[in-house]
């Protein structure tokens, strides 16, 4: 699980213009996990060389294993947010499902900072239970039985490493290959 976590909310797209990015910095400080969020940033435009920079140069001061993006939607710029095997990237789609989507209602005012602290919540809270996956390697076969693979003049690709172990059925059968015995039980 991630232990170290680094929150950034940007303030680029219009998400500085339609909430207050400050009283979300506050919220992710004080919030539950705040134990566990040493770094808690706002910058004008995350995805710039400076904003990349910035998150860079933070995981390696403060030993950051995580890093929770509060900016655009994952689908985009997904190339620049990514800081190596050891540190987890979650993003958290400020701008499409918050910002440009929603329209403040007359009837229930207040709802859009309420939503956009709803979203940083949750992925803090999906960072803090997510681990980085051990790959699964697994267990192959290091027997080779090639058939018709004709003389290896002819086939020079078709070499199998040398540290299988092959027979080719065309020079001689597998120590394991059994010959067809006659029947011996008596007919009926």
């Amino acid at each position: 699980m991630a232990e170290k976590l680094g929150v950034y909310i940007c303030e680029g797209c219009d998400i500085g213009k339609s909430l207050n990015v400050d009283e979300l910095v506050e919220y992710a400080k004080k919030s539950k996990l705040a134990n566990i969020c040493p770094v808690v940033k706002k910058g004008a435009v995350l995805c710039s060389p400076e904003g990349k920079a910035e998150i860079e140069a933070d995981i390696a001061a403060e030993g950051l294993d995580g890093v929770v993006l509060c900016a655009c939607s994952p689908r985009v710029k997904w190339d620049i947010f990514q800081f190596g095997q050891a540190v987890q990237v979650e993003r958290v789609n400020l701008r499409e499902q918050c910002v440009w989507s929603f329209k403040e209602d007359a009837n229930v005012p207040g709802q859009l900072p309420l939503i956009a602290k709803d979203y940083v919540r949750m992925g803090m809270m999906k960072l803090s239970k997510s681990r980085i996956p051990a790959p699964e390697v697994p267990e192959t076969f290091q027997t080779i039985m090639v058939l018709g693979g004709g003389s290896p003049a002819s086939m020079p690709h078709s070499k199998p490493p040398r540290s299988a172990r092959t027979w080719s059925w065309s020079r001689r059968p597998p120590p394991w290959a059994a010959r067809p015995r006659p029947c011996t039980s008596p007919s009926p």
